[in-house]
């Protein structure tokens, strides 16, 4: 091969992994209007606690903090992102209905 060719192809293939990580971003980014709601763990699990009656049924341990999930009786559950060294609490997901599977 000729310099000239190793260069061009070079560039090439840089050019395909910009545009690669460049779709790989835009797949993963958030809508705006999707904001994230955080804040200290007490207060996220009193207000659903009270409102949707929603209480802790999992907890479970990462290298970036803890997870959670709080249920209610009717349904309602909420997944809760603790992260460590005082970060805030950060709700991921929130949906009105569950199906419980309990392996049957």
């Amino acid at each position: 091969m000729t310099r000239r060719f190793t260069i061009l192809m070079l560039v090439l293939y840089a050019i395909a992994i910009s545009i690669g990580g460049l779709a790989l971003v835009a797949a993963t980014a958030t809508p705006a209007r999707s904001q994230t709601l955080c804040g200290p763990l007490p207060d996220l699990l009193n207000a659903f606690r009270r409102k949707y009656k929603e209480q802790v049924i999992w907890s479970g341990e990462s290298l970036s903090g803890r997870y959670l999930i709080i249920a209610s009786g009717d349904g309602s559950w909420t997944m809760i992102h603790v992260g460590k060294s005082g970060e805030p609490a950060c709700i991921l997901a929130t949906e009105k209905k569950n199906v419980t599977d309990r392996g049957t």
